[in-house]
């Protein structure tokens, strides 16, 4: 068949940050929402909430920054951020590339992500 050469019959693309570059995003989302406070999210505290639900991670960053907002309030400020850089974001090098030979071959795509509805 037509994918038999490459034996790809399928792929299953995990959208944040392989095929879109969203993970600078969400930091400069959640920078943009503490620098009012003048608090810093730094690469220490990124590590601790990775991989993490957003509001649980929001939870954590208010607790360790101390940031005069509920958890709530940080994912609403940030969503807010993300959902106008969403707009601006840049497709990762290679992807467009990568999803044309693909489709050209006939082989179903999808996109998977752990993330939410609301940010997309």
């Amino acid at each position: 068949g037509i994918n038999a050469e490459y034996g790809v019959t399928h792929v299953i693309f995990d959208l944040d940050g392989l095929i879109l570059d969203t993970e600078i995003l969400y930091d400069q989302a959640i920078q943009a929402v503490l620098d009012p406070f003048n608090l810093t999210y730094t690469y220490e505290i990124k590590q601790k909430v990775m991989g993490r639900k957003y509001h649980d991670a929001m939870e954590m960053i208010r607790q360790e920054l101390e940031v005069p907002l509920t958890a709530e309030e940080l994912v609403s400020q940030s969503m807010a951020h993300l959902k106008e850089m969403f707009l601006k974001c840049d497709v990762k090098p290679g992807a467009s590339d990568l999803i044309r030979h693909l489709a050209a071959r006939g082989v179903p795509m999808c996109n998977a992500t752990d993330s939410t509805t609301q940010e997309y």
